[in-house]
């Protein structure tokens, strides 16, 4: 999702984590890369949370100029998770 202000704009972008019951709790880092048309990185945001239940959701909110939103095209997700 996209929102628009000004000169800036502001990215939000929701992930859901399932979790297998009884797995225990996680630590996770969830990245976000926004690409243009030749996969060169606009902008890169990440956050890292504890996943403790067996349905979580992240929103993971990064602020940008409009003029580097407007050559985004598309955009990457890394997940990386560790045993707590």
């Amino acid at each position: 999702m996209v929102s628009r202000s000004g000169a800036v704009a502001t990215v939000t972008a929701g992930v859901e984590l399932l979790r297998k019951p009884k797995a225990g709790d996680w630590n996770v880092v969830i990245g976000v890369e926004l690409l243009d048309d030749a996969a060169r990185q606009v902008t890169a945001f990440e956050e890292k949370f504890g996943v403790e239940d067996d349905r979580s959701t992240v929103n993971l909110v990064h602020e940008m100029g409009k003029d580097d939103l407007a050559r985004v095209t598309r955009a990457r997700i890394h997940v990386q998770a560790t045993k707590d």
